[in-house]
């Protein structure tokens, strides 16, 4: 996260987009969108093809993801690191927050330690590293 992070926001920085190559699952492309990366190629759009399928596929291909949108345990990561460490990006609001949406089938003990985040007062919140366990662990389980 850490490295993927510093290039999109280098690029960012000197004016450049950064296009992320090898996403080859939902989890990356979340990862990649989260962190900043406006574009991105891989396996998970399409295989190599002929240059005469290539109409056809522009014709049909739907993004397998949406801005805002957190589905994947490695993206919902991604976002509250990004949230939550010193890099300045601000917390949005409980409403407009994308893993109020995530943990919304999560055990209710998940559920609460994230409103905590959202009641905090700009203090170091324990709430958050229990949050991030908590990530690392469905990570770990394949979830």
């Amino acid at each position: 996260l850490t490295v993927l992070a510093a290039i999109t926001k280098l690029g960012s920085d000197g004016g450049y987009g950064v296009v992320v190559e090898g996403i080859e699952d939902r989890e990356r492309l979340e990862v990649s969108s989260v962190l900043g990366a406006g574009s991105g190629q891989g396996y998970l759009f399409a295989r190599p093809m002929a240059p005469e399928d290539m109409a056809d596929w522009v014709a049909h291909f739907t993004m397998p993801h949406r801005d805002g949108e957190l589905k994947t345990a490695l993206g919902a990561l991604a976002y509250h690191w990004l949230h939550s460490g010193t890099s300045g990006v601000p917390h949005p609001s409980r409403d407009a927050c994308p893993l109020t949406g995530y943990f919304s089938d999560a055990e209710p003990e998940i559920r609460e330690l994230h409103d905590s985040l959202h009641s905090a007062d700009g203090t170091r919140n324990p709430a958050s590293a229990a949050i991030t366990s908590w990530l690392v662990e469905q990570i770990q389980r394949g979830n």
